[in-house]
């Protein structure tokens, strides 16, 4: 048995059981998964999704001194960096790096960075931006970079919205 992954159903069952899983639509649900034995699907919604996803099916020992780059998203943008002491190839194919605290340091972040022995930072995984980075600093600056346009978007979102109102 490759392990067990709860789905909120009040159960837990052996990965091998899971037949097909597709994309479907969008909103809370955007996936359906369908177990073997059963000829009804289930609706999937997209965090648990991203943990059967990120589920390990084996793990690779990693050579040190490879690290997690783990960042905060508060108003002081930290960086930090965490040991990888294995890889873990997973469920949906990708290979993932694992520190003390899980795949990815247990999170499900969609963007996953690790820093080298010198020094570079690397983007890793099918969703990551296809970026390097010479050194930390380039990092932080690149993330600044991202958390404005995101505040950018945002604010131009709110003001066309609140536009639209006065027109109505």
């Amino acid at each position: 048995m490759i392990g067990l992954f709860n789905l909120a159903w009040n159960e837990e069952l052996p990965l091998s059981r899971i037949e097909v899983i597709r994309s479907h639509g969008t909103g809370d649900s955007t996936y359906r998964i369908k177990l073997t034995e059963e000829d009804h699907w289930r609706d999937l919604r997209p965090h648990a999704y991203r943990q059967l996803a990120s589920r390990p099916v084996q793990l690779l020992p990693a050579n040190p001194p490879v690290e997690l780059v783990c960042w905060n998203d508060d108003d002081e943008l930290e960086i930090w960096f965490e040991p990888v002491i294995a890889w873990a190839l997973c469920f949906d194919g990708q290979v993932r790096p694992v520190t003390a605290s899980g795949v990815c340091n247990g999170s499900d972040y969609q963007d996953d960075y690790v820093r080298y022995p010198d020094g570079r930072i690397s983007a890793i995984g099918s969703t990551a931006y296809i970026v390097g980075f010479d050194d930390t600093d380039a990092l932080r600056t690149h993330l600044l970079d991202v958390r404005r346009i995101a505040e950018e978007h945002r604010a131009s979102t709110a003001a066309a919205k609140l536009a639209e109102g006065d027109q109505a």
